[in-house]
């Protein structure tokens, strides 16, 4: 829907200016200025510039892909139920926590991977067995199992 013609910001207005009009800035205080002189090095001038920005990459995290059976050359985006969870020790007393996660729907000869998380001593309390996760990331192969 087109924005009236009165209306105070068009997609030519100047980012400076917008910026102040919405209150997310203050006009002619120097934090501010080092913003927009950053987005103007990005050529990022006006309102409608900063629309038209675009990261340069994308990664879809909406479709899930099918547990791996052997190590991928690309990330992965898997949805999976957690089948053991516990805290493993290594030598030097440090600690790191292990996740199986396998594929609910799959059948028996779909892969299942192992999750790991180094120095987070509270994932402990957020990941549970039986609780569904979603995870993003290159499957490795370590030994006999994929991580």
């Amino acid at each position: 829907m087109p924005l009236p013609s009165d209306h105070p910001v068009s997609p030519l207005t100047l980012l400076d200016e917008w910026l102040v009009a919405i209150g997310a800035v203050k006009a002619g205080r120097a934090p501010e200025k080092k913003l927009t002189d950053g987005l103007a090095a990005m050529g990022l001038i006006t309102v409608d510039d900063l629309l038209e920005h675009f990261p340069h990459r994308h990664e879809d995290r909406t479709r899930f892909d099918r547990f791996p059976n052997q190590p991928t050359d690309r990330p992965l985006c898997l949805r999976g139920e957690v089948t053991d969870a516990q805290q493993r020790f290594m030598p030097g007393r440090r600690r790191f926590f292990e996740a199986t996660v396998e594929d609910p729907e799959g059948d028996v000869l779909s892969g299942r991977l192992v999750l790991r998380w180094f120095n987070m001593p509270y994932i402990h309390k957020l990941i549970a067995v039986g609780q569904e996760l979603v995870i993003y990331g290159q499957p490795k192969q370590k030994g006999r199992r994929l991580v």
